[in-house]
């Protein structure tokens, strides 16, 4: 047991040391990176705020309609980036010369740093959106959370099976890029389920992030009842997507770019 809590700790301190790494990489311009990463989201939070300001209808039930496009836009974007960033760690860099360095080790450095920076915006942007629109407390603070982190942690399994896919052949960079391109329709970023007609539901209630921001609507507003919401659906495809995607992290090992 003392051997594995050491190599454990070992391995702690090594992705430690590749956040930080990362950190410094993304401060290289001279901007904190926090703020360099929080440009975005503002920015694409207050269009979609200007949009439905402009084009009334698009927060239904009465919720906020900032709070809405916050727990849609960024719980999306928080996938994205995930599945971006891991799927990109996946490949041979001078850093895996670095005892005890492995590809798995750059994924989980780049899916924590992820999670610590956009956990931060989420509860900076929803904060903003509860002050700006005087909007109710959630409901569920920890079924918001958790359900958030959920889209963290399918953009992370997801990304981890691309990566590992991806040193054999790129058909799953094709593939999700259409998911990329598609993925604010199929995942109900700006429309709620109860909202979108029953035959198009019976398809995308397939889709495991469509249930994640449908569980965060739902902790959030108490008045809102999501006829798919389903946290152990969620938990299921977390448990076969990361089981999937690391064992073809470790079969495709040999598969590595010099």
């Amino acid at each position: 047991m003392s051997v594995l809590l050491r190599a454990t700790a070992i391995q702690g301190r090594v992705i430690g040391a590749l956040m930080l790494r990362d950190l410094v990489a993304q401060g290289a311009s001279g901007t904190i990176p926090f703020f360099k990463v929080l440009r975005r989201p503002i920015f694409m939070v207050a269009a979609f705020y200007v949009l439905g300001r402009v084009a009334s209808g698009l927060a239904p039930h009465g919720i906020p309609l900032l709070v809405f496009i916050v727990t849609g836009y960024l719980t999306w974007l928080a996938f994205l980036r995930s599945f971006v960033g891991v799927s990109g760690a996946g490949g041979s860099a001078r850093v895996l010369m670095i005892p005890h360095v492995t590809p798995l080790d750059l994924m989980l450095s780049v899916v924590a740093l992820e999670f610590f920076v956009y956990t931060a915006i989420f509860v900076a942007l929803t904060g903003a959106g509860l002050l700006f629109e005087q909007a109710p407390l959630p409901a569920d603070p920890l079924g918001v959370i958790l359900a958030f982190w959920s889209a963290i942690g399918l953009g992370t399994a997801m990304g981890m099976i691309a990566a590992s896919v991806g040193r054999i052949t790129p058909i799953l960079t094709d593939l999700f890029m259409g998911v990329r391109i598609l993925g604010h329709a199929l995942s109900g970023v700006f429309a709620l389920a109860t909202d979108t007609p029953l035959f198009v539901l019976e398809i995308l209630k397939w889709n495991p992030l469509f249930h994640s921001i449908e569980w965060l609507r739902e902790s959030w507003w108490s008045g809102y009842k999501s006829p798919i919401a389903d946290p152990m659906y969620i938990l299921t495809c977390l448990f076969f997507l990361v089981a999937i995607g690391l064992a073809t992290e470790r079969v495709t090992r040999p598969w590595m770019a010099e």
